[in-house]
């Protein structure tokens, strides 16, 4: 049989053992939950990133056509004078 002071020792650093896992674990969770927010977060500047890049593409196509245009209309007016 144990010592009394033995007892208590392993006792308490059963204790300590279980209130460090308790902590291990929230800590996880924590860390689990900034990473699915930081997700979340990557996923929607990706989303804006892929908008932004297709209305750049649809502006940069309208303005080609709008130079099209301004080179056929120059073309008309210079040959009227």
């Amino acid at each position: 049989m144990l010592e009394k002071g033995v007892q208590d020792d392993i006792s308490n650093l059963v204790s300590d053992a279980s209130g460090i896992g308790d902590k291990l674990d929230r800590l996880q969770d924590k860390v689990m939950n900034k990473l699915a927010a930081q997700t979340e977060y990557i996923a929607r500047l990706e989303r804006k990133l892929a908008h932004a890049e297709a209305e750049r593409d649809s502006l940069m196509a309208e303005n080609e056509t709008l130079r099209r245009k301004m080179a056929q209309f120059d073309s008309v007016t210079t040959a009227a004078n």
